[in-house]
């Protein structure tokens, strides 16, 4: 396998001043790393673009395709609040990491439900 085409998952750390974002192989190897602007919705009005460019960058860094992984994983500062200064609703379903990530890296399907 060429190692472009080699399985790789994406972290996100998406906090009021900055967002992280890392592209891992399965190994846990760093591929790409991109930092970019505050990435929690209750801080940041374009919020949601600014998590979209670090990744971009981050697999640009990595060379990589970013619709590509196996699986992504994020930690967004305020995301379960009711509303935020965009006046949208940025609930999210909450799954453990390892009930959803590593059947993930593993490549099976993780369970569903919320």
């Amino acid at each position: 396998m060429h190692p472009r085409e080699t399985p790789f998952v994406i972290g996100i750390d998406a906090g009021g001043t900055h967002t992280r974002v890392g592209l891992f192989d399965v190994s846990g190897d760093l591929l790409g790393l991109a930092v970019g602007r505050g990435g929690g919705p209750h801080h940041n009005d374009d919020a949601q673009e600014n998590i979209h460019a670090t990744i971009h960058a981050a697999a640009a860094d990595a060379g990589r395709d970013p619709r590509a992984p196996r699986a992504l994983v994020a930690g967004i500062a305020g995301i379960n609040r009711e509303s935020s200064n965009q006046g949208q609703d940025h609930r999210a379903r909450r799954h453990g990491d390892g009930e959803r990530a590593v059947p993930a890296l593993r490549g099976s399907r993780p369970p569903s439900g919320p």
